[in-house]
Order: C-alpha cells, then sequence, then structure tokens
C-alpha cells in the first residue's frame, strides 16, 4: 500500500480507528525502504569532510543535468540551445551558463518539464509570492526521503523517530473539532483557529493526555499558544519547538523556549522540494546531499537570492530554480526571509490566525490568479480575488463551503472580485491588508 492510499485512509477512518491502527501506519512512514535508506544515507554523509561532501554534490548534481538532459524536453532544447553539455562539466560553478528557471517559465513550460521516464508521481501545488498556482509534478518517493531529511535533522535536538510523540498547530480542516490524530507522524493535529482564552483549558486536558514531548508549527500559532498558556497559569514543558512555515524572529524564538521550557529548531524548504536549509544557533547551514543551492546578490548589500538545483524529484526537475526567498548575510552568519506575510487576521474570540494557515491550494480555489484579505472589523474580512478563469456563482459557493470548514464560528468571509489588489513597497503582493491593532 502506497503512500497516498495511507494517507487517504488516515483521513478517512474514525479516530477510535487511528488509534488501534496507529503502529500499522506509523510503519508505513518509517519502515520504508527509501525512508531507511535515505535516513542512512544521511547520516553517512554527515560523516564526511567539507571536502568529501562537496565531491559528492558535484557528482549528484552532475548525474541529475545528465538525466535532465536525456528525460526532459525543457532541458534538452535549453541545453543545446546554449551548447551546454552537462557530461563534460567539471565543477559545480560550469551550471552558471544556464539561465534561471522562474515560476512563470515553469508555468508556460509545465508539460515539457516533464520527464519521460514512467515515474510515479503525485500532483501538487504552491501559489508562491504572486499567488498563482504553480502546479508541481512530484516523485511518491520524495515523500519518504523528504521526511528522511527532516526527522535526520530533528534527530539533532533529540527527536526519536521510533518513540517521540509530536503535538502541531497547523490549518487543517477540523470539522467542529479541536484536534486530529494523525498516526503517520504519531502526532495530534490541534486547530491554530479554534485557540483563544475561552478554549484553551480544553486545549491543554487534550495536550496532557497525549503526552507530546516535542511541539511543532506555525511561529504565530506558537505565539498565541504561548500567550493564552501564561494568561491560564498553566505550565507546560517540551524537549523541543519545532517551527514550519513562517519566520521567526529572535524575540518571537525566545519568548516560546522560555514559555514552552525547550530549545527551539527550523528549517528552510519548500514543496518544490529542491532546497533544504538546517538551522544552527544563528545561522542556517544548506544540506548538500539534498541539492546545490547558490546565492545570487541583490540590488540590497548583503542579501541575496536563493536558487536552487534539487535531487530529490525526478518527475519534475527544477534546475537553477529561482526561489523568492532572500539570504541575508550578517556578522558571519546566514538568516533566510521568506515571502510569509507577519500580519494577522483577528477572530471572533480574539483567535489570531495567519496566512500560512489558511490553504489556497485546493481545487476550489483554482480560478484565482491572485488574493488578498482585508480586515476593518474583528471577526470579519473581505477577500478580494483577482480571477484567473470566468469564476460562476458555483464557485463562489464551492470556496465559501472550503473556507467555512475552516472558518466556522471563527471568521465571517466576504468574497469580492476585484480587478487590482495593494502591492507592497518592493510590488510584490501583500496576503493581508490590517486595520485593526493587534
Amino acid at each position: 500500500m502506497d503512500f497516498n492510499k495511507i494517507k487517504k485512509l488516515n483521513e478517512k477512518c474514525p479516530q477510535f480507528i487511528k488509534v488501534a491502527c496507529a503502529p500499522f501506519i506509523r510503519g508505513k512512514l518509517i519502515k520504508n525502504k527509501v525512508f531507511i535508506n535515505t535516513y542512512k544515507e544521511i547520516n553517512q554523509f554527515n560523516s564526511l569532510s567539507e571536502e568529501e561532501k562537496d565531491l559528492q554534490q558535484f557528482k549528484k548534481l552532475k548525474d541529475n543535468l545528465i538525466y535532465c538532459y536525456n528525460n526532459v524536453q525543457y532541458y534538452k532544447d535549453l541545453f543545446d540551445k546554449i551548447k551546454f553539455d552537462p557530461y563534460k562539466i567539471t565543477r559545480v560553478q560550469d551550471i552558471k551558463i544556464i539561465p534561471y528557471l522562474t515560476k512563470e517559465i515553469v508555468i508556460e513550460n509545465e508539460g515539457k518539464l516533464l520527464s519521460k521516464d514512467n515515474i510515479n508521481y503525485y500532483l501538487a501545488h504552491t501559489g508562491g509570492s504572486s499567488g498563482k498556482p504553480l502546479s508541481l509534478y512530484l516523485d511518491r518517493e520524495s515523500i519518504y526521503k523528504e521526511r528522511a531529511f527532516v526527522y535526520n535533522y530533528w534527530g539533532k535536538f533529540g527527536y526519536d523517530v521510533k518513540k517521540s510523540k509530536m503535538l502541531t498547530f497547523r490549518g487543517l480542516e477540523f470539522e467542529g473539532k479541536t484536534y486530529k490524530f494523525n498516526p503517520i507522524y504519531n502526532e495530534i493535529v490541534m486547530s491554530p483557529f479554534k485557540l483563544n482564552i475561552n478554549t484553551i483549558d480544553e486545549y491543554i486536558k487534550i495536550i496532557r493526555k497525549f503526552k507530546p514531548n516535542f511541539i511543532c508549527g506555525y511561529p504565530s500559532a506558537l505565539m498565541n499558544f504561548c500567550r493564552l498558556l501564561e494568561k491560564s497559569k498553566e505550565s507546560l514543558a517540551f524537549k523541543g519547538i519545532f517551527f514550519i512555515s513562517e519566520n521567526c524572529s529572535v524575540e518571537e524564538k525566545n519568548y516560546i523556549e522560555g514559555v514552552l521550557k525547550g530549545k527551539s529548531a527550523i528549517f528552510y524548504g519548500h514543496s518544490e522540494r529542491a532546497v533544504f536549509a538546517e538551522r544552527y544557533d544563528d545561522t542556517y547551514v544548506f544540506n548538500k546531499l539534498y541539492g546545490y543551492t547558490e546565492l545570487i546578490p541583490t540590488e540590497e548589500e548583503n542579501k541575496y537570492r536563493i536558487v536552487c538545483t534539487g535531487f530529490l524529484n525526478k518527475k519534475m526537475p527544477l534546475v537553477r530554480y529561482m526561489t523568492d526567498d532572500i539570504a541575508v548575510m550578517h556578522d558571519g552568519n546566514m538568516d533566510i526571509i521568506g515571502h510569509w506575510d507577519k500580519e494577522m487576521l483577528i477572530g471572533k474570540n480574539d483567535e489570531k490566525i495567519s496566512i500560512a494557515s489558511i490553504n489556497f491550494h485546493t481545487d476550489e480555489f483554482k480560478k484565482i490568479k491572485q488574493y488578498q484579505f482585508e480586515q476593518l472589523e474583528k471577526g470579519k474580512v473581505i477577500l478580494k480575488i483577482i480571477k484567473e478563469e470566468n469564476i460562476s456563482k458555483d464557485d463562489i459557493n464551492l470556496m465559501n463551503k472550503a473556507l467555512e470548514k475552516k472558518l466556522k464560528n471563527i471568521l465571517d468571509v466576504e468574497i469580492r472580485i476585484v480587478d487590482s489588489i495593494a502591492l507592497s513597497n518592493r510590488g510584490k503582493v501583500k496576503k493581508i491588508i490590517q486595520h485593526l491593532k493587534s
């Protein structure tokens, strides 16, 4: 049974069946051969010298480029046009002749970027900073490989793939419930939407019953959780705190660590699975086994665009893929600034909702080109959308139903179709225009 079927089974199963089948479902991930072999490969790679790591990275890069030339029409045409021979490269810098691959190019050349190999894959989407969905064709094996990199990194902070239990704050559809048990990752996933001063006691009760020793989630959700935890005069402690999907300031990091009494960690990655950077103390380190990463200077001093060539995905390989993210150098360290919006939406009971927790990558929103929330009143927001295609009343109803599943009794959403939306000073779409004081 493949991972996708396990996920669907997990989503549809009643809670008591999930609990009974937890060891079996969890085993489908951590006992998978691809996961085990990748985990071992990462450990072996970690033991190498930097010179040996560079040599292995170059070999993987070269093999990847040769594969792209022989199996992907876009790269065959491009390499021939610029007279680039992947068989003849002798160092990683030789790829600089290859033009950058942007999101716009990927969208325009979707079919030509797919490998002709018969690879078992699945389709994913990412909106990116422009708001336009990007279709991603990902090897199914990349699911296990990706998780091996994540668990290997978390393992350096005490996480045990066989024993550790996780509490996660993530934006899913909870259908009126506060949490879901996810045996695949041995975690309970709690709603960041329903978290407020009136529900915090219920959250604490569920957490103490499950007894997780690690906590994971959006920094904004964990900040809100910590504030409410302090107000409730209750105390919880975790061996490790893992941030996902949002930037986290030093002040936020220190506050969360102080309240939850654990050391935090965060890695940088994205849905395209072409780059993975691990944070240690005050700096990020790109994992050379995951891909080859370049830092391209911008007009601003000490700020660099992140360009990556991933090794995990053969179905739609990305070569010199330019992300929207920026690496910032300071005092010999590197920080990474994503395109995430730091503004929060305010719910009816003062719930704080980040843009990361609202997923627009489902079919209901596929006709949207760009979107933006504007909030003038607590518990109510206007969702402005620029349409990619003609949108009917039925399409609007489907969007409303999808939003209501997540935000019922928390936020009332009014959808408006508009011709344009406000941009930031840098010309990017600002996902939230917030008029309320936090």
